[in-house]
């Protein structure tokens, strides 16, 4: 089975277009577990920041508590592993490197990002790092 992380900002797209490949992810997650998510503390850590910023509660209507319940839930269900390993590759954006310490503690496959400081890496043996549209789209392919 595919191991894959998610960096904050599909957790963030997931809530606020659940339509699109972030919530489709999040949703085949749940219901199907066609993969397992990987996560780390620090990267939950992450994704309770982000959608705690007002400008973002306002769009997702979810108080703290809910957003805390939110993502509870998700680690409940998720292989939370420990990133003993410090990284330094994303030069332009140190705090990226957490998501390929995660895929590296969390042997992850996949890390499944927007952002252009991981997408522009060189190619890593470890594991791909793609786009959700992407990833959604390797998930279907592997169904049929």
């Amino acid at each position: 089975m595919i191991r894959a992380v998610f960096d904050a900002n599909v957790y963030v797209s997931a809530l606020l277009r659940p339509q699109g490949p972030p919530g489709s992810l999040l949703r085949r997650w749940l219901t199907a577990r066609s993969f397992t998510l990987v996560v780390t503390l620090p990267i939950a850590e992450e994704v309770r920041t982000v959608l705690n910023r007002p400008k973002i509660r306002q769009r997702i209507h979810l108080t703290p508590a809910e957003v805390d319940a939110w993502l509870n839930a998700i680690l409940i269900q998720a292989d939370v592993v420990h990133a003993d390993t410090r990284l330094k590759i994303v030069a332009a954006d140190p705090g990226d490197d957490k998501y390929l310490e995660a895929a590296d503690a969390g042997r992850a496959g996949v890390i499944v990002t927007g952002d252009r400081h991981l997408l522009d890496l060189p190619p890593r043996p470890e594991s791909a790092i793609i786009t959700p549209a992407a990833f959604l789209k390797m998930l279907e392919a592997a169904e049929k």
